[in-house]
């Protein structure tokens, strides 16, 4: 499939979903085309309208690049937009990589171009209120690489990456609404022996299948599938997976 078809259906899906308040100017590289050369496309969203350019038509806040393979999976929802985006603290299995390219070292599929020009985009932290600000809209801007409205993604093992300390998951949703608080929901699929760690924060579990433990502290909590926990932790936490059977699992942190 074409990239021109790809984008504009990007487009058009992104302005039946947009927040009209957005302005944000993007440029993304994808870099390995059939003529091997950079397809470049910029993307201006501004009043609830997306502008695409398939060339360096105008100034914009930041050029990311990506390979065709990581934008087609993305349109055959294969790759969910967060996942696409999430700073992979591994690479275990991030086979889009070029080692040409200069790329996050962080090993996001959608890499700053640039990565010297920051650090990762969810801490949240000693940013200025402009660095605040474009994180917000950025992470606004996700939904944009998803041809469905509503934005769909598929949940199941095949379409994982490891996103938390080489934990298989998928990014669900993540904002950091003016960087006063973050909310990030992902789905986990943990293999036996597996943790999944987790600071002094609420959070919401659901157990899709599988069994496994909470332990906070000194105490060690049973959790099971088909069920539904708040968890109010004070202090550090881990799920781990004590069964042959993955623990499947959703995460909303709030």
């Amino acid at each position: 499939m074409d990239n021109k078809t790809i984008f504009n259906d990007f487009a058009k899906a992104f302005e039946r979903k947009i927040d009209k308040s957005l302005s944000i100017r993007l440029q993304f590289e994808i870099y390995d085309t059939e003529n091997g050369e950079n397809d470049i496309w910029q993307v201006n969203v501004s009043n609830g309208n997306v502008t695409l350019y398939n060339k360096e038509e105008t100034t914009v806040e930041k050029i990311f690049v990506l390979s065709k393979n990581t934008l087609l999976r993305l349109y055959k929802n294969e790759l969910s937009p967060d996942t696409a985006f999430s700073e992979n603290p591994g690479g275990k299995n991030n086979w889009d990589i070029d080692p040409n390219i200069l790329h996050n070292p962080m090993n996001s599929l959608i890499s700053n171009k640039y990565p010297e020009e920051e650090g990762k985009i969810y801490r949240e932290q000693g940013h200025t209120k402009e660095r605040i600000d474009y994180i917000t809209r950025l992470k606004k801007f996700y939904t944009f690489f998803s041809k469905d409205y509503p934005t769909k993604i598929i949940i199941n093992e095949n379409n994982c990456t490891y996103i938390h300390n080489n934990i298989s998951g998928i990014g669900l949703y993540a904002n950091n609404e003016g960087g006063k608080y973050y909310i990030f929901h992902a789905y986990f699929s943990i293999k036996k022996d597996e943790i999944y760690d987790m600071p002094a924060v609420d959070y919401n579990l659901y157990v899709i299948s599988g069994k496994g433990v909470i332990k906070i502290g000194d105490e060690e909590l049973d959790i099971e599938e088909k069920n539904y926990y708040l968890i109010n932790p004070k202090e550090y936490n881990i799920i781990g997976n004590k069964e042959e059977k993955p623990l499947e699992i959703i995460v909303i942190r709030i």
